[in-house]
């Protein structure tokens, strides 16, 4: 795949989050207006799962996407080619350079079997723009959400990024309880079955999940406008936020 890629999965998830979305405010009207039975409670519960865990790889794509635009990634190499070309070069100073990062590989004694196991694509161990030392990994499988899971922009001291939250290491969700679906997102999250009686989600109920979308739809609208200058889905979902989110 080739990094564009990255942001038409972006708006595939938006996508499948609004439809998801919509179908949630459709059975909560229903709830409010003569009840759902047990079945529909059991959709509804699973649908905000869903609509909390997509959300998450909506804003991890796009992010993905802008990073690699900001490096001038040649569009037409996939991410995997990349990855060879850089271990076979062994050259530090090739912007896909992996092999001295601890947290993208276990790769002992200059033993390079097994190289699809043990790498994950296009670390960026340092900016190829300013040399500073960055590291985040697009395709790695353990990854959160944290602020400084998505601090490039900010460790890059990119001007634009005070407009954007989340990703300007500074602004947060607006309230404790978004922050607490923030920072506890990872990409398991699909493996989970009851948010509903987990330690981690004191909260986790019908408002604040939908909220949380439209949060993370706010900040990745911001992101398109202000970093990757581009016309994205996100700014023409954005337009359709209720008031009361």
């Amino acid at each position: 795949m080739t990094y564009p890629d990255y942001k038409d999965a972006a708006e595939r998830h938006l996508e499948t989050c609004y439809s998801i979305y919509n179908k949630l405010v459709e059975i909560e009207d229903k709830k409010q207006h003569g009840g759902i039975n047990l079945s529909e409670e059991r959709t509804r519960n699973n649908l905000l799962a869903n609509l909390y865990y997509l959300s998450g790889y909506m804003v991890e794509c796009l992010y993905s996407y802008a990073m690699c635009k900001y490096e001038d990634k040649i569009l037409n190499h996939t991410i995997r080619d990349n990855d060879i070309k850089a271990l076979d070069d062994r050259d530090p100073s090739n912007p896909y350079f992996v092999t001295q990062c601890p947290m993208c590989m276990n790769i002992t004694g200059g033993n390079y079997a097994n190289l699809y196991t043990h790498t994950y694509k296009l670390c960026f161990t340092h900016s190829k723009k300013a040399n500073l030392r960055v590291r985040y990994s697009i395709t790695r499988k353990q990854h959160r959400m944290s602020m400084s899971e998505l601090s490039y922009f900010h460790t890059e001291n990119v001007s634009d990024i005070s407009n954007v939250p989340l990703f300007d290491n500074l602004t947060v969700l607006s309230n404790q309880d978004l922050m607490v679906l923030f920072n506890n997102w990872s990409a398991f999250e699909r493996y989970k079955i009851n948010y509903f009686s987990t330690a981690n989600f004191p909260i986790f109920d019908h408002q604040l999940v939908l909220k949380f979308f439209w949060e993370l739809v706010d900040a990745c609208f911001k992101l398109s406008k202000h970093i990757i200058r581009e016309d994205t889905l996100f700014r023409k979902i954005i337009k359709k936020r209720p008031a009361n989110f």
